[in-house]
C-alpha cells in the first residue's frame, strides 16, 4: 500500500527528488507531480509490474511505466480506453524510456500529456499537451494599492468671488450678522428685506 496523501497541499516548489528503484516508486512520484500540478486528491494505486493505471484522481488518470522499452501506441489506446465516458479526465503517461513517433502523435490527437521521469524522479514534458497541463501556474504578481482623491465639486465662480472678496453686511448699518454676535465680513447675505430701519442718514428729508 503506498503512505502517499491525496490531500497533500499544493506548493509551488516541485516535489522532492526521490530515487526511483521499482515501478512502486515511479508511481508514487507520478501522483507528486500530479498533485503539484494541481490535482491535490492524486493517489498511487499500484497495481502490478506493468504498471496500468497507477495514479487515480477526481480529474485525472496516469498510467507509469518502468521498462526500458520504448512506449508504443497500444499502451497508449490502453489508456484511452480506460477513461471510459469520462471523458473530462486529463490523461497522463509516465515513462522511463521513450516514446515511439506512433505513441507522440497518438498522443497530440487524443490530448494525452505525455512524461519521461529521471531516476531522481525529475520530470520532462514530451509534448505540447504536457508543457501545457504540467506548467505551475504563475504566482499573481502583488500591485500597489491605489489611492483615490475624494470628488470634490467646484463652487459656483459667483461663490468663490465671494468668498475671496469679504464685505460688510448689506442689511445691518453694524456691519454685524443679526444672528450672532461677531462680524460678519466673512458672511454674504442674499438680497431681501432687511428687519432693521434705514440708517437716519438714507432716511429722506421732511418734505
Amino acid at each position: 500500500m503506498t503512505s502517499e496523501n491525496p490531500r497533500a497541499v499544493i506548493s509551488s516548489a516541485p516535489p522532492s527528488r526521490r530515487q526511483i528503484q521499482s515501478w512502486q516508486d515511479a508511481e508514487r512520484n507520478a501522483a507528486a507531480w500530479m498533485r503539484h500540478w494541481g490535482f491535490s486528491d492524486a493517489e498511487a494505486k499500484p497495481g502490478g509490474a506493468d504498471g496500468g493505471i497507477g495514479v487515480r484522481s477526481r480529474r485525472a488518470l496516469g498510467q507509469v511505466k518502468y521498462q526500458a522499452a520504448a512506449v508504443g501506441r497500444p499502451e497508449l489506446q490502453n489508456l484511452f480506453g480506460a477513461r471510459g465516458r469520462n471523458m473530462e479526465k486529463q490523461l497522463f503517461f509516465f515513462t522511463g524510456s521513450s516514446y515511439a513517433a506512433t505513441a507522440v502523435e497518438y498522443a497530440d490527437n487524443n490530448s494525452i500529456a505525455l512524461f519521461v521521469y529521471a531516476l531522481d524522479g525529475a520530470m520532462t514534458p514530451v509534448n505540447e499537451t504536457a508543457r501545457r497541463t504540467g506548467a505551475a501556474p504563475a504566482p499573481l504578481t502583488p500591485t500597489a494599492p491605489r489611492h483615490y482623491l475624494p470628488l470634490v465639486s467646484a463652487a459656483p465662480a459667483t461663490w468663490l468671488h465671494r468668498l475671496r472678496s469679504p464685505r460688510r453686511h448689506a442689511h445691518h448699518p453694524s456691519g454685524r450678522c443679526p444672528d450672532g454676535p461677531g462680524p460678519s465680513r466673512d458672511w454674504f447675505w442674499p438680497a431681501r428685506p432687511s428687519r432693521f430701519p434705514a440708517s437716519p442718514r438714507s432716511s429722506p428729508g421732511p418734505t
